[in-house]
C-alpha cells in the first residue's frame, strides 16, 4: 500500500483520543515535513471535537511523534471494522470480478473492453448499497471510467482521504480488448478489498472525521492513465487530499504464510511507517515486508 500526504499551512492540531489532524490553508510550508510524518488516519469513534480540545502545535515534530506512538493503542471501532473483514465476502468480490463467481459473466476487465465498463457498473451499484455515493468518472473516452465512491465527512468534509485500487487489468497483449483477462490478482484483490471496506464500514455504522473516497481506476496498465487523470484534476480543484493508500496485487502470495508488502518507492515513508505500526497492533499475526513494486495510483 501507498500513501501521500498534501502540503499545508496555517495549521492547528486536533486532538480526540489517540487521533490527530492537521488542517490549513494548502500551500508551501516548514511544516511539511511534520504533516508528512504526524497525520493519522481517523476511525469510527471520531465523529465529534469540541473546540476546547483544538491545541496549537508547541512540541518538536520528534517529541511529538513519540509521545503519539508511545500511546497508540487498540480502539474498538477500529478493531470492530478489522473483524468485519472476512474470507467470504473477499472471495465473493474477487471471484464476480474475475468471471469465476457463479452469478459472474466476466470474461475480461481491460481498459478498453465492454465487459470492463459493465464491471464498474456493477460496482457502483454495490458501493451505493452499502451508502456510498458512487459514480462513473469518465475521463476518455477509449477506456472504461474511474469508480468514484464517497462517504462524507462528519466534521470536515472537504478534508478527503483516498483509498484506491484499479480495476482494469490485461493479458500478455497490452491492448487486447477481447482476449480473456480475468485480472484475479492484479488487481482484483485490490479492488475486492475496496469494496470489504466499504461494506465494513456499513456493517459496522462507522462515520469519519474526514471524507473518505474510495477509488477503482481503469487505464492503469496503459500507464496509469485513470489516475493520473484523476490526480491532475484533483490538483486543478485544488481538493485537499489529506494522504492516499493504493492496495495493487494484495493477492499475491510468494510464501506458505501470509505478509503485508509496502511499497518503498514513490511513497511518504512516514506514513508507510506509521501505517506498519498500526496493522501490527491490529493484526500482528501477518509478517510486515517491503517491496519495491511499482505503482499504480499515483
Amino acid at each position: 500500500m501507498m500513501g501521500q500526504i498534501s502540503s499545508q499551512e496555517n495549521f492547528r492540531v486536533l486532538f480526540q483520543g489517540a487521533g490527530l489532524v492537521v488542517v490549513g490553508d494548502s500551500a508551501e510550508s516548514q511544516l511539511l515535513e511534520f504533516v508528512r510524518v504526524a497525520s493519522l488516519p481517523f476511525d469510527a469513534e471520531y465523529s465529534s471535537l469540541p473546540e476546547s480540545r483544538i491545541l496549537p502545535v508547541t512540541q518538536s515534530k520528534e517529541a511529538y511523534i513519540r509521545n503519539l506512538r508511545k500511546n497508540l493503542k487498540i480502539r474498538k471501532s477500529v478493531d470492530d471494522l478489522v473483524s468485519a473483514v472476512n474470507e467470504v465476502d473477499l472471495r465473493f468480490f474477487a471471484e464476480y470480478l474475475s468471471g469465476e463467481g457463479s452469478t459472474s459473466t466476466l470474461n475480461s476487465r481491460q481498459s478498453q473492453s465492454s465487459e470492463a465498463v459493465r464491471a464498474g457498473q456493477w460496482v457502483i451499484t454495490i458501493f451505493n448499497s452499502y451508502g456510498f455515493n458512487a459514480s462513473a468518472d469518465q475521463f476518455q473516452n477509449n477506456y472504461c471510467p474511474n469508480i468514484i465512491a464517497e462517504k462524507r465527512g462528519v466534521v470536515d468534509p472537504n478534508t478527503i482521504v483516498i483509498l484506491g485500487a484499479h480495476l482494469d487489468d490485461r493479458n500478455a497483449i497490452l491492448n487486447d480488448a477481447n482476449g480473456r483477462a480475468p485480472g484475479a490478482n492484479d488487481d482484483g484483490s485490490g479492488s475486492a478489498a475496496i469494496l470489504q471496506i466499504a461494506k465494513a464500514i456499513h456493517d459496522t455504522g462507522a462515520s469519519f472525521e474526514f471524507t473518505l473516497r474510495l477509488a477503482l481506476w481503469c487505464g492503469e496498465e496503459q500507464g496509469l492513465v485513470g489516475s493520473r487523470n484523476y490526480a491532475a484534476r484533483a490538483a486543478a480543484r485544488r481538493d485537499n487530499i489529506l494522504g492516499m493508500y493504493q492496495a495493487d496485487m494484495i493477492g499475491y502470495q510468494a510464501y506458505d504464510f501470509p505478509q503485508a508488502a509496502f511499497v518503498n518507492r514513490y511513497t511518504n515513508t512516514g506514513l508507510t511507517d506509521f501505517t506498519k505500526e498500526i496493522g501490527a497492533l491490529y493484526v500482528p499475526e501477518i509478517e510486515q515486508v517491503e517491496t519495491s513494486a511499482c505503482c499504480s495510483g499515483k
